[in-house]
């Protein structure tokens, strides 16, 4: 890329944590930004005197600009937007994929692909898995800056001295069955919701470990969920000490941690980074964990 500016979109927390980190190594890029949801605040953290606009000035910011980068979402469709208007305007686009799953969803519009200009995918894994789905030419390798930023985070973090050497131990929700619902129509295309996850997970971490042990289950609310959305469920297990993640970045609780423990999320590939030991609970009968990172251990095997 040159001396251009190029425009930011992002809503989704993932993508968002991944865009952000590439912004941040390239001072010498003019860049604007169109956010919404949890990237907002991601961005905010990362980005000095960030101005964001309106999403609804899209278009106008997208004329403005020479290039576009965005992240992919679930939850919203303003990086999709954005592809089909920077091409209809005569922009190159790229899109940064920040995880392994769900590639070809990622660019569904409407009913049809919409692909951008280039695809970016940030290791090895991520190559692999997309040239399953999308034409050579279109991928290109950008080393994932969001994974240095990790480390270099965990490098810098000291905790106080344990005061016990009981275990603490992070479950990291993900809206599994409100993703399915909006894309297929139903709560169980993957075969289990995250309400069977959890259940599962506790059923097998009784045989783990005895509860006394514990210290704390830390629980993390996906962005988009409600803070009392698993309440129901926790308090089915009340020989279990639990707490729930006060807002800390996923590196804080991850450090926090003795496990890790979750679906398909991010974190588990975080947890590996900062050497814990990290389980998928996806009960049987659910389709397998897409995360190709060797170290998980899972469950249901």
């Amino acid at each position: 890329m040159n001396h251009n500016k190029i425009l930011i979109v992002s809503h989704d927390a993932g993508g968002a944590e991944v865009v952000s980190s590439w912004v941040r190594c390239h001072p010498e890029y003019q860049f604007e930004f169109c956010l919404d949801g949890p990237a907002v605040g991601i961005f905010q953290k990362k980005i000095i005197k960030l101005e964001n606009q309106p999403v609804v000035h899209l278009e106008k910011i997208i004329q403005k600009s020479n290039r576009v980068v965005t992240g992919t979402s679930w939850a919203s469709d303003i990086e999709k937007e954005a592809i089909k208007l920077g091409k209809k305007l005569g922009k190159t686009v790229a899109s940064f994929l920040d995880h392994w799953v769900n590639y070809p969803q990622r660019f569904q519009y409407n009913g049809q692909t919409c692909l951008p200009d280039e695809i970016w995918v940030g290791d090895e894994d991520a190559l692999r898995i997309a040239q399953n789905y999308f034409p050579k030419e279109k991928l290109k390798f950008v080393p994932n800056p969001y994974f240095q930023d990790i480390k270099d985070e965990l490098n810098s973090l000291r905790l106080p001295p344990r005061q016990t050497k009981k275990v603490r131990i992070l479950y990291v929700c993900e809206p599994i069955g409100e993703h399915s619902r909006r894309e297929y129509g139903h709560s169980l295309h993957w075969g289990y919701t995250e309400y069977d996850a959890l259940r599962f997970f506790f059923k097998k971490l009784a045989d783990m470990i005895s509860f006394e042990n514990i210290e704390s289950v830390c629980v993390r609310n996906h962005p988009s969920e409600s803070r009392d959305k698993y309440d129901t469920i926790l308090e089915e297990y009340p020989a279990i000490p639990f707490k729930k993640s006060g807002g800390n970045s996923i590196i804080d609780d991850c450090v926090w941690a003795d496990w890790v423990a979750g679906c398909n999320s991010m974190a588990l590939v975080v947890g590996l980074l900062a050497g814990k030991k990290v389980y998928s609970c996806i009960p049987p009968g659910g389709h397998l964990c897409s995360l190709p990172q060797k170290g998980i251990i899972h469950l249901r095997t």
